[in-house]
């Protein structure tokens, strides 16, 4: 069995998290501090490395009351919970975070950081059965405007325009995707797109 080291070096971290850290591993008094978001990503990241459970469980609650809050908090929220070092953890509150970003579509589609939210979690805001969205094509559009703003351009637009759903762009094409459509919705629906059996 390997020793313990007698120290870790975390002065790739934000110093602010680093002392947040410390201070909740003395059970400091912590409940008047104020933190950045990118200190809380990083106190996220810290919590996760050395599987600090409780401490991560209460960070990623934090993150989605924040941001159920603003939209400037939303986008923040999806940049931490779709970044390289957080993509593959944290996936009950990423998918809350992602699940409010539907519901808050039109807003975050106009907001001026709108371009910097990873693509894995645009992607999967967009192919979402809840996206608050009259239309598709609706879609398409803020898509367009989101590959226009990415270094990877042509790999992001792969990714995205996969999860658009071109043969779902009528109301009632969404609902026989998402959900059975109600009555009211049935001469929406093109018949010839449903997954039946073939005589």
């Amino acid at each position: 069995m390997g020793r313990l080291p007698k120290y870790i070096n975390l002065s790739a971290y934000d110093g602010h998290a680093v002392k947040t850290l410390v201070g909740y591993i003395q059970n400091d008094d912590q409940r008047s501090i104020t933190l950045s978001f990118y200190a809380l990503a990083d106190l996220i990241d810290l919590s996760r490395s050395l599987l600090m459970l409780g401490l991560l469980e209460q960070l990623e609650h934090i993150l989605v009351e924040i941001a159920s809050q603003k939209t400037d908090y939303l986008i923040q929220a999806l940049i931490i919970v779709g970044s390289e070092r957080s993509i593959f953890g944290g996936i009950t509150a990423r998918q809350k975070i992602e699940r409010i970003a539907a519901t808050k579509f039109q807003d975050i589609v106009q907001h001026k950081l709108f371009g910097h939210i990873p693509p894995i979690i645009f992607a999967n805001v967009i192919s979402r059965c809840d996206l608050n969205v009259e239309k598709e094509i609706n879609v398409v559009d803020a898509a367009i405007v989101w590959i226009w703003q990415q270094e990877k351009s042509l790999i992001s637009s792969a990714l995205v325009f996969s999860r658009i759903r071109s043969a779902f762009l009528s109301h009632g094409d969404r609902l026989v995707r998402c959900g059975i459509p109600g009555p009211s919705d049935d001469i929406t629906v093109d018949l010839h797109k449903l997954p039946l059996l073939v005589k």
